[in-house]
């Protein structure tokens, strides 16, 4: 009766310890689609102009749980790596998400950007032609003015 016992509760032990291994594994592997998948939003955002500096350090941290999740995982810790596994999928998951939102910020400041620049330029544009036409009506009054002003006196021919 006692070998019974023994044996239900190794089979208990070992059931639970399968059951804890492919949860670890299942958690691994999202944890690790978890990095890249915000790695490559990193990507993105810094591509659009955002500044990504706090958002690599969060996904270091979250690499590093990552690997610390699979030293625990070869050491039979399965608990453990699971544990460390879905709080790297957690830091990666905001991060991703973060890195979303900052690549749409910076889209916009972008674009706002753009439009300034835009305005600038027809506002100078316009400013250099409305200078250009009253310097010329100014210089026109003064050339004509000048130029009448030197007509030939016309004296009566004496003969």
């Amino acid at each position: 009766m006692a070998f019974v016992v023994a044996l239900f509760l190794n089979m208990n032990i070992l059931v639970a310890r399968v059951r804890g291994q492919g949860q670890a594994v299942e958690a691994l592997a999202e944890a690790e689609a978890g990095v890249a998948s915000a790695y490559v939003s990193i990507v993105h955002a810094e591509g659009a102009g955002g500044n990504v500096h706090d958002l690599v350090e969060k996904l270091n941290h979250a690499y590093s749980l990552l690997a610390e999740a699979r030293a625990q995982y070869g050491d039979h810790s399965f608990d453990q790596a699971l544990d460390s596994a879905l709080r790297s999928r957690e830091i990666s998951g905001g991060v991703e998400v973060e890195a979303g939102e900052l690549a749409v910020k910076a889209a916009n400041d972008a674009e706002a950007a753009s439009r300034f620049q835009i305005v600038v330029s027809v506002l100078a544009a316009g400013i250099v032609v409305v200078v250009g036409y009253l310097s010329w009506v100014r210089f026109k009054r003064f050339y004509m003015s000048r130029t009448l002003g030197m007509r030939p006196e016309v004296s009566a021919d004496e003969s």
